[in-house]
């Protein structure tokens, strides 16, 4: 999983099915004040937070290969 929008694959994506790009801003690349950018940082934390949760909390069924990686590119369109 690579979270942050600058680390998405630039190319086609020939990796394991179970790859997935959430892509985020990266908060450390903006100029604008430092408490914005705190609070860039918190609302990136909550969203992986979010994801990772419902992630971790899928039912047995869906944790087979080809059902993680639907499920983890569903999450990503959130």
């Amino acid at each position: 999983m690579t979270p942050l929008a600058r680390f998405a694959p630039s190319g086609p994506v020939t990796q394991p099915p179970s790859t997935v790009h959430w892509g985020y801003c990266d908060p450390t690349v903006s100029t604008v004040p430092e408490a914005q950018r705190i609070e860039a940082f918190h609302t990136t934390m909550h969203m992986l937070h979010q994801r990772l949760d419902l992630l971790i909390n899928l039912p047995g069924g869906k944790l087979e290969k080809a059902a993680l990686q639907s499920a983890a590119l569903e999450l990503a369109a959130h």
